[in-house]
């Protein structure tokens, strides 16, 4: 990821099925059965709205003036108890995130986004845990997503490699 606006996804899933999602500013591309494609417009749309998540997920942007930060309830995720932030900035949805209590990290964070084919908004969570030190960052290893509250995808990371920057040749089309 190069945050705010570009992000390669490398994905491969467990019956050895694998695509390449790229992310370039306003343009996009997808890579499968090595055929690649442009993104089309609803796709291109619902994947720079969950970057704009990842945005501000990574909570560099937050204090910049044109976001305005509110505490909502607290929630229980199991039997953690959550602290709760509304994040508001113009153009976007409203996100929620909600901090561990005793740990400080991000629990999970909330937003409204329009899947593509989709006709109407769905509520996107996101979940994170099992959160382990990498290069001095703690980073959560399980994600679960869920849509309006059904399991959509679970994934697991293995590892994160941080760097200053990424060559553009990573956000080409092949």
């Amino acid at each position: 990821m190069h945050l705010p606006d570009r992000q390669r996804m490398d994905m491969t899933f467990d019956k050895g099925n694998a695509f390449v999602l790229v992310l370039n500013g306003d343009h996009g591309w997808v890579k499968r059965g090595g055929e690649t494609k442009d993104l089309e417009a609803a796709v291109l749309a619902y994947s720079k709205q969950n970057l704009y998540g990842d945005l501000v997920v990574s909570l560099t942007p937050l204090a910049d003036k044109s976001y305005t930060l509110s505490l909502v309830p607290d929630e229980k995720i199991g039997e953690r108890v959550v602290s709760g932030v509304k994040v508001t900035h113009a153009g976007h949805a409203d996100m929620h995130l909600y901090f561990d209590k005793n740990t400080g990290l991000l629990s999970k964070s909330v937003h409204r986004l329009k899947r593509s084919g989709a006709d109407k908004e769905v509520e996107q969570a996101i979940l994170y845990d099992e959160y382990q030190d990498f290069d001095g960052l703690k980073r959560p290893t399980q994600l679960r997503v869920l849509m309006d509250g059904q399991l959509y995808i679970e994934s697991n990371y293995y590892g994160y490699r941080l760097s200053e920057k990424l060559d553009d040749k990573v956000f080409e089309r092949p």
